[in-house]
């Protein structure tokens, strides 16, 4: 077999030196829907506000606060990716999901799933999800949309909306945010070529003009080293490098 790689839209990896040796599978067209009662159904390629506003016209809820995420389900999922206390784990039911080196489809629980923080089972097992079924929380439209853009308003206020970048760089340690210590490490604004640290939010790691792969990946271990040798801790990368 082929080395292949799935992907969705792609907002948090970084191909080394923009180059893979393989088939790329994108999932972005692959993105229907099913509601049915309280539940929704996803295909791997939608978007997560898509479904978010899909449900609030239907008076349900249950994505508010992922909404503005730029992941596609499969991604998200595979990632377990959260914000403002939501997680996309919450609400789910099961997958279809395909494992390439058993040559198995096959529906997978919340328990088989094995989520946990920024992690699951899918990812450390290399499978690829076909699509998801999510529990939904009957909730006014009103309510749901008012939650919606209040997160909105929370994000672009803390987050570097001016420049490209792949979303949150690293993960929270012990339930703090790396870019707390990053920050106290006085790295905000530090940069290597064309990427730099966020002086907005010293969590991201944004292009200002013709970053590299190498400008990226060498930054990320800068700072990784630096709030090490002040912090005594490992921050670790919520990114991936393929």
């Amino acid at each position: 077999m082929a080395p292949f790689i799935v992907v969705g839209r792609m907002s948090n990896i970084l191909f080394n030196n923009g180059i893979y040796n393989g088939i790329v599978v994108k999932t972005t067209k692959i993105r229907t829907y099913l509601l049915a009662e309280n539940t929704i159904t996803l295909s791997c390629g939608a978007s997560i506000s898509n479904a978010a506003r899909i449900l609030a016209r239907n008076d349900l809820g249950g994505f508010e606060g992922l909404v503005g995420i730029p992941g596609s389900i499969g991604g998200m999922l595979r990632q377990n990716a959260g914000a403002f206390t939501y997680e996309i784990s919450d609400r789910f039911i099961k997958a279809l999901c395909y494992f390439p080196r058993k040559e198995l489809l096959t529906e997978l629980s919340k328990e088989d799933m094995s989520f946990s923080y920024r992690n699951s089972g899918v990812k450390r097992q290399e499978a690829v999800i076909i699509n998801a079924t999510f529990e939904a929380i009957p909730r006014s439209s009103e309510e749901v949309m008012n939650e919606i853009n209040e997160c909105n308003k929370k994000r672009r206020a803390s987050q570097p909306y001016d420049y490209p970048s792949l979303g949150s760089a690293f993960k929270k340690v012990n339930g703090i945010s790396a870019g707390y210590y990053i920050e106290k490490a006085g790295l905000k604004g530090f940069r290597i070529g064309g990427a730099r640290v966020s002086e907005k939010h010293a969590g991201f790691i944004i292009n200002t003009g013709g970053a590299t792969c190498a400008d990226y990946i060498e930054l990320l271990n800068y700072v990784k080293l630096k709030v090490n040798q002040i912090f005594d801790i490992w921050i670790e990368e919520e990114i991936e490098v393929i």
